[in-house]
């Protein structure tokens, strides 16, 4: 997450936009290791505050964490996945269903590996 500028304003209003597009707009993120979104990503990190009820950020198990695998679901055929997380190349497509249900059985996949949902407060409440 370090990578991306994910701590910018312009992506913070890119991501804020999206979740108030419709109402029933879902964001899901599974990261490797969470330090750098709850310290360095205080933009984003409010949006679990603001949106609890559309956004969940998961931490992976660490025997996960060494999946080098990187993409997005955009809904049952759309999709955009990276080769490989330390790699610019990737591959979108907009209407493929039969890969999109492959990303979708990994993303199932990587959620029963997470070890914890991500809150933003204390308690986890």
């Amino acid at each position: 997450m370090s990578v991306g500028n994910y701590a910018s304003a312009k992506r913070y209003n890119a991501i804020n936009t999206f979740l108030n597009n419709t109402p029933s707009t879902q964001l899901t993120v599974i990261l490797q290791a969470a330090d750098y979104f709850t310290t360095k990503c205080p933009r984003l990190f409010s949006l679990l505050s603001i949106y609890g009820h559309k956004v969940k950020v998961y931490e992976a198990n660490h025997h996960v964490k060494i999946a080098k695998d990187c993409f997005i679901l955009g809904d049952n055929n759309c999709y955009i996945r990276r080769f490989h997380i330390d790699q610019a190349r990737f591959k979108f497509s907009l209407d493929d269903i039969e890969s999109t249900a492959s990303l979708t059985s990994r993303f199932n996949e990587l959620m029963q590996e997470t070890s914890y949902l991500i809150s933003p407060s204390k308690l986890g409440l």
